[in-house]
């Protein structure tokens, strides 16, 4: 594949950045979540806010960890053209449960204090403010290295999906219990796992794609469990991000790990 120029890839890492006042959310928005058997599905990695606008990231084989698919025990590379959206290509293959998965390395921010403190105040991490406080540092900018762990979750030839299942991504959010069988008003639990284990007190945040407004946001029990209440049908994205001090010697003073998991809730009439 070619790959894109050195100017190119600066300005990839631009767009990824966070750049406002909060950090960017990123997520898989592929072109169906209910795909037809055999249907050639485009995946676009989308960044931003969902209810202020989202910008699409080019394919950048310079960030790229994993971007893959996964039906049943088979998974498989998404590709895609480097330096170009949608980031890529899938022809489903197997009716049910289609997995898409995409996983970045690190990258590195530096936001002013003020605006660091507003963005953990906006993702809910509350234990890294305190932390701040404590050590006498609210007033320092933030120093952080971040990476993405993202999924989507696709019901291929309008079957039912089984249940989502961990998929091995350092910081992953999993659906328990199958979507395609839930409907709006009824709870939608969900578990969040950091390296493989359940991570308590963690803010988690659904947000609908279509720019309606509507958002639910709770924190996880001492299992990592949470449990949502979702009042219209269509495209949903789930977030949550994890901060942890930074190893020494890496030029930040934090770790964080943002997750997302995107799919459609059914209406009524997909019984």
């Amino acid at each position: 594949m070619k790959r894109p120029n050195a100017a190119l890839l600066a300005l990839l890492c631009t767009v990824a950045m966070p750049s406002s006042a909060f950090a960017h959310d990123m997520w898989l928005s592929p072109s169906s979540f209910s795909p037809a058997l055999g249907e050639l599905v485009k995946v676009t990695l989308l960044v931003g806010h969902p209810q202020e606008g989202a910008e699409p990231v080019a394919r950048n084989p310079e960030r790229l960890v994993e971007f893959s698919a996964e039906s049943g025990s088979s998974r498989r590379p998404v590709l895609g053209q480097d330096g170009v959206s949608p980031a890529g290509l899938l022809r489903t293959e197997a009716a049910g449960l289609e997995t898409l998965l995409y996983q970045s390395n690190q990258a590195r921010s530096e936001l002013p204090a003020d605006r660091f403190e507003r963005y953990l105040a906006e993702k809910g991490l509350d234990s890294i403010v305190a932390a701040r406080q404590a050590a006498g540092q609210s007033d320092r900018p933030g120093r952080e290295l971040y990476s993405r762990c993202l999924k989507a979750l696709l019901a291929v030839a309008g079957h039912a999906p089984a249940e989502d299942r961990p998929h091995g991504l350092p910081l992953e959010l999993v659906a328990r219990g199958p979507l395609a069988s839930s409907r709006p008003g009824r709870e939608i639990p969900l578990e969040l796992l950091f390296h493989g284990k359940p991570l308590g007190d963690a803010h988690v945040e659904w947000v609908r794609l279509d720019g309606s407004g509507e958002r639910v946001r709770a924190r996880t029990d001492a299992r990592g469990r949470v449990v949502a209440k979702l009042a219209s049908p269509g495209p949903w994205l789930v977030t949550a991000v994890v901060m942890v001090p930074a190893a020494p010697g890496s030029d930040a003073d934090w770790e964080s790990f943002w997750a997302s998991l995107t799919f459609e809730l059914p209406g009524p009439d997909r019984a």
